[in-house]
């Protein structure tokens, strides 16, 4: 597990480069020059700009998904609608409820009915 208390891996790169080139620029350590050290940490930088670049594409995909789901949900309505006026089909046809809409023979009024109780209390002596 990586340890919390490291600033982040691009800033600890910049510290690094830094201090180098501040108090060491032309001294090697660990077999590297200061410049053989900024290309080999380079692609940390390439790889975080990369998936920049995947996470505008995918936003600007996941708009196109939600256009496109709205155009087919039109269409859906189209068909529903062709099929409800269709002199072969309409609103009773099992082809109706296969697409998920319940036919008018199965759907309800709507308006509800309920029973009034009147509570008659007797006459007080």
């Amino acid at each position: 597990m990586a340890r919390s208390d490291y600033p982040p891996i691009l800033d600890r790169r910049t510290i690094f480069i830094s201090s180098w080139r501040n108090f060491a620029p032309n001294e090697s350590f660990g077999g590297m020059t200061l410049t053989q050290f900024e290309e080999a940490t380079a692609e940390t930088i390439a790889v975080r700009h990369k998936i920049l670049v995947a996470r505008t594409k995918l936003s600007g995909l996941m708009l196109d998904r939600s256009n496109a789901d709205e155009a087919t949900r039109e269409a859906f309505i189209r068909v529903a609608d062709g099929v409800r006026a269709n002199a072969d089909h309409g609103y009773d046809c099992p082809m109706y409820r296969a697409l998920g809409y319940v036919p008018k023979s199965e759907s309800k009024t709507g308006r509800r009915r309920t029973k009034t109780v009147y509570v008659t209390t007797p006459p007080v002596e």
